[in-house]
Parts: C-alpha cells; structure tokens; sequence
C-alpha cells in the first residue's frame, strides 16, 4: 500500500516539473523543450510588409530581358568584321552527260558475215573496218557490168560514125546512148554494192555495240553496230520557266560530277519548247573531252553563273533562326545592339557559305549569338585570327 503512493507521487512530481520547464525557458533557447518556429515559416504566416509610399525591387524571375542585358552587366559576344565581295549568282541544274552523237551503223546490202575486226569497246577512227561481208558473186555480176558496158560504148561509137556518113538514121543515136547509159549505171551500182561488203565506222568514237557476228546472215538495214561520239561530251539540264531568260547561248557553264570532277565547257543550245510534263527547257553544255575519261550517262550538277552579286562569306556555325524560322545571321550595329538579319545562301564551296541579303560591311557575332537577342545591349569583343578566318572572306 505504501510503495503505491510513493510511485504516484513520483510521477506527480516529474509532470509537475515538465510543466514548469515551459515557463522557466523561452521556446528556442538551449535547454527549453519547445521548438523553435522557422523562418520559412515565419515569412508564410506573417510577411513582412513594405513601408508606405516604397514600391517593390523588381525581381528577375518571369522578365523577358536576361540579367546580362542590365546596365553594369553587358554579355560579351566575339564579332569579326566581314566584308562583301563580288560574286557570281548562280543557276544549279540537275542534269546528266550525253554522247554528242550516238550513230547506228546498218547493212546497205546483203550477205553473210565473214569478218568483224573490230571489238566491243574499242576506239574508232573515222573509215575504221567494223564488219566485212561476203561477196564471191558481187565480183562476177562486175565483170558481165562492165562487159555489157564495152559493147554499148563499141555499139554507139559505130553507129555516131555511121551517121556521120549516112549509111544510117540518126535516130538510132538515141536508142543506142540510152543504152549506153544503162550499162555504165549498171557498172556503178555494182561498184557501190560491192563497196557496201565492207562496212566502216562512219565517225570517230567508240564501239559500243556490236551486233553483228561472224556467220550472220545479214539482210538489208539490219543493225550492224553502234557508235558513240564521246568528244565533245553533253551535259544536259533542264532550266525552269523562270531561270531559262537568264541564260545565253555561248556563256560559260560548269558541272560537278558523282564522283567529285568538275568540268568547264560552254551552253550551246537552249530548247525553244518546253517540256510537257515537266514546262522545263532543256539546255545543253559542251565540255572537251579529248581522252573520253567521261563518260555517257553520269549524273552531274550544272552550274551556269548568270551575274555579279555582293557576298559576304561566313561559317555555317555563324547560321541562326529568325523568329518566324528564317535563316539569318545577328551582327552588332554601331550602337552595339545586336540586330537579327535574314540572309539568302548563294552557293557553298570548301571555305563556307557565300550569303547576301547583308550591307558592304558588317560586324558579325561568331560566338555567342545563341545568347542574346535581337535589340540587346552587349559589348562586342574582335574574335581570334584562327577564328575570325571561317566568318569572313
């Protein structure tokens, strides 16, 4: 019964000195049992409010300007100075070589094929042997020609000098020259036949292709072989309604082919008449070819310089998108205030782009002009030679 009451007045006695502690130490002090109030959580129950008549800092969050376009914190941008040069504005055509002439050579008579001393492939000079045909009979059917000829021309040399005296009609010359003239047609076509057994290259080009072998029968205007005329070679295009006014006959042209060889030559020809499907005109190039290194049938971009333009030439890198997706450049005017200018690509070579669409002369930002925008303040800072070499000419 007694330890109950003294292990009741034990806890009593610590309740009441745990109630105690509260007031003896202030919350947040060493030692006190209460925890002390945040001040994140301060600020949110009660914030503390700007005196009267003072107005609110402005904050960064949500501003549309980056902090680097406030007065004392300039970004800096590199710029090189480019400068516009001439050059030529081009027409690009997709087009394709062609053979200047491509020539089928057929049989001119009849007869079997006893020789082609030519092969596929080769290189043919002018009145080169492509095929021979057999002609035992051509001899024989010359032979009676001209011996129907010799009795004619005796016949009618008779009969004039017969005339002359009177033994004989006049009339009779006519008949007799007739026939005369009969024979010697007859002796010439024989000689032309005969002519036809050996059949030649009619041009200088190449054999490519032969359809006549030994044993053929040939018949007339059977195909023999076919020869392409790769000197001069033909690159072909097609012009558009638009581009086709600007190009003039005998003006220079150039052309670059799949495998990375780029030719010169001259337009020759430009088509009067459209195309149907396409209301595209065809043109022509002519580009030497002397050793027949190119060949019929490549694929091949033509580029037909039409005028002098200025151009400036800048790095790829330097590119950038407008605000409604045009591709333009940002340069620092004489304020330095970047300005956004749309640009128009002229051609591409090895050393960067040509554009035009810019003034003479221009400061043009090559780094950093991802990270400003148009009409921010910077502080241009001249780029690196090294740097400087791809965006400017």
């Amino acid at each position: 019964m007694r330890r109950s009451y003294l292990f009741a007045g034990t806890i009593a006695l610590l309740a009441a000195g745990w109630l105690a502690s509260g007031m003896l130490f202030k919350p947040g002090e060493p030692g006190s049992s209460v925890p002390a109030v945040s001040a994140e959580a301060a600020q949110l129950s009660d914030p503390p409010t700007a005196p009267a008549g003072s107005e609110a800092a402005p904050t960064d969050e949500g501003s549309a300007t980056p902090p680097a376009a406030r007065p004392g914190e300039l970004v800096s941008v590199q710029v090189v100075t480019s400068k516009a040069g001439p050059q030529p504005r081009t027409i690009v055509l997709r087009g394709r070589t062609e053979a200047d002439r491509v020539v089928e050579v057929r049989a001119e008579t009849t007869g079997r094929v006893m020789e082609v001393p030519a092969d596929e492939g080769a290189l043919l000079r002018k009145g080169d042997l492509i095929a021979v045909i057999d002609g035992a009979d051509r001899a024989a059917r010359l032979a009676e020609a001209r011996a129907l000829l010799q009795q004619r021309q005796a016949e009618s040399d008779a009969a004039r000098r017969l005339a002359e005296k009177g033994f004989t009609p006049k009339l009779n010359l006519a008949e007799l020259a007739a026939n005369l003239a009969l024979a010697q047609a007859q002796v010439k076509s024989m000689e032309v036949e005969i002519a036809y057994l050996s059949i030649e290259a009619p041009i200088e080009g190449v054999l490519d292709d032969r359809n006549a072998e030994v044993g053929h029968y040939l018949q007339l205007a059977d195909p023999v072989a076919t020869i392409i005329d790769l000197d001069p070679i033909v690159l072909v295009g097609y012009a558009t309604e638009r581009d086709v006014s600007q190009l003039e006959i005998g003006g220079p042209a150039r052309a670059r082919l799949l495998d990375g060889r780029e030719v010169a030559g001259v337009l020759r020809f430009i088509a009067a008449r459209a195309e149907t499907e396409t209301r595209t005109f065809r043109i022509e190039v002519e580009v030497p070819n002397p050793d027949y290194r190119i060949r019929d049938g490549l694929s091949a971009e033509v580029v037909v310089p039409v005028e002098d333009v200025p151009a400036h030439r800048i790095s790829p890198a330097v590119l950038t998108l407008g605000p409604n997706g045009e591709i333009g450049v940002k340069l620092v005017d004489e304020t330095d205030t970047v300005r956004f200018t749309p640009v128009q690509i002229l051609r591409e070579d090895a050393n960067g782009l040509w554009v035009t669409g810019l003034a003479p002369a221009a400061q043009l930002i090559v780094v950093g002009q991802d990270f400003v925008i148009d009409g921010q303040l910077v502080r241009p800072v001249a780029a690196k030679p090294a740097a400087s070499d791809a965006g400017t000419q």
